[in-house]
């Protein structure tokens, strides 16, 4: 079997990030189809007081635990460039990072037959060069959420636009800026919709009043529950305005898990609309404990301003708990049916009161798919493909990448298009299998 390399913004699974997340849960479903996948993950270098204030400590914590680690057939290494870089004048960031890449790569003797970068559009170009390099196919993942994606396109960043030019194929995880990404960036790559998909393996599997009791929430009281790294475009004080609002009694509980970042305006909005008894932060919890607290509510809440597809809705559908959440993203891509969740347009708090009513009104319980039945539900008839996910999926494998890839002759070339093959029935079966 055929080689991936991965390159992205990785961490230590002791280090929870959105980029671990979304990548290492892709990654367990892919590796059976390839006979080895190394990951390199570009990381700022020390000293970490270089890099901007706000962000030492973190940056900090993620060097201590930038270990390179393997677990099965997969292989994490880190790659260090000089945080700095960018910051000089006359110097790139984006290029500076790519000698660090090239570096890990031959000091580690990678072989690969796929690149597959992950996360932001600059490492989007760094995977094409890696490819070019190496004439091997790159496929790129676009993550990023419509609102942050759109203006630099439009702006014409040089290495977004290169990032979709130059990559072989390309995956986005919401459908409904597909084409708008097309026609801003004049690629002709195909663009394929694949949404983030969602583990079983780690899901709690108690009862809701079990899990209320184990985690010390009260079991008479309908409670909704919200995950976000609590960041401005969360929008977490919509959650508190339109919970003072609600008319009934008892009033549902909130339960705000995740790192706050708000600057403390989360706690005095709380104060301020006297929602004291009605809201508990529980800040930073692991993975198994979000699954749990989502196990234990009646619905699970995010109006965020922008997405590209959140992660907490797959979640949600997969612990058997409707999704409320807003229009952004791919959020309408999913929820096509009532029974997995209601939407809104984002900044409307009177709307989010409506739904919030709406979802205390209904019986989640009688109406509600089941946890496998929801995630297949959402992903199987989006509303940009009808025909469902995996087939879409498997076109990967169907399509003419390139013209150095539809025409090539030798082993090397027929070996890198089947990579693509393995690629595709890999993330067809990790769908299928959830």
């Amino acid at each position: 079997m055929p080689n991936l390399l991965v390159v992205s913004r990785y961490s230590d699974e002791h280090f929870e990030s959105a980029d671990y997340t979304f990548v290492h849960q892709q990654l367990k479903g892919l590796q059976k189809y390839f006979d080895e996948i190394t990951v390199v993950a570009p990381i700022p270098y020390f000293p970490a007081f270089l890099r901007p204030a706000g962000r030492v400590w973190e940056t900090l914590r993620l060097r201590m635990l930038a270990r390179d680690y393997d677990f099965g057939n997969i292989r994490v290494r880190f790659a260090p460039f000089a945080p700095w870089v960018g910051r000089i004048p006359g110097s790139d960031r984006v290029r500076g990072v790519w000698p660090a890449i090239r570096r890990t790569i031959r000091k580690h003797d990678v072989r690969f037959d796929l690149v597959h970068s992950h996360m932001t559009l600059q490492f989007g170009w760094h995977g094409a060069k890696v490819g070019q390099l190496y004439e091997v196919p790159s496929v790129l993942t676009v993550h990023d959420n419509h609102e942050g994606l759109i203006p630099v396109l439009r702006v014409g960043r040089w290495d977004a636009i290169a990032a979709l030019r130059e990559n072989d194929a390309l995956i986005r995880v919401n459908p409904n800026d597909i084409d708008e990404i097309r026609e801003l960036s004049g690629t002709d790559r195909p663009i394929h919709y694949i949404p983030n998909g969602f583990d079983f393996a780690n899901v709690p599997t108690r009862p809701r009043d079990e899990e209320r009791q184990a985690l010390g929430l009260p079991a008479d009281r309908p409670i909704f529950v919200s995950v976000a790294r609590w960041v401005e475009r969360k929008d977490p004080l919509i959650l508190l305005d339109a919970l003072s609002r609600l008319t009934e009694r008892p009033r549902p509980l909130l339960c705000l898990l995740g790192e706050d970042l708000s600057g403390g305006k989360i706690a005095r909005r709380i104060v301020e609309l006297g929602l004291q008894s009605d809201v508990r932060l529980f800040g930073q919890r692991p993975p198994q404990v979000v699954l749990q607290f989502m196990r234990a509510s009646d619905a699970v809440v995010l109006y965020s301003h922008s997405e590209g597809n959140p992660t907490i809705m797959f979640e949600a559908l997969g612990c058997g708990r409707p999704y409320i959440g807003s229009d952004v993203g791919g959020v309408n891509a999913v929820l096509v049916d009532e029974r997995l969740g209601l939407y809104g347009p984002p900044k409307d708090p009177v709307r989010l009161v409506e739904l919030m009513q709406r979802a205390l009104r209904k019986d989640w319980d009688e109406l509600h798919p089941g946890p496998r039945e929801a995630v297949h539900l959402g992903q199987r008839r989006s509303a940009h493909s009808r025909r469902g996910l995996c087939p879409a999926a498997r076109s990967l494998s169907q399509t003419p990448f390139s013209p150095k890839v539809r025409d090539s002759e030798n082993e090397d070339r027929a070996r890198a298009e089947g990579a693509l093959r393995f690629m595709a029935r890999g993330f067809s079966e990790h769908l299928r299998d959830a």
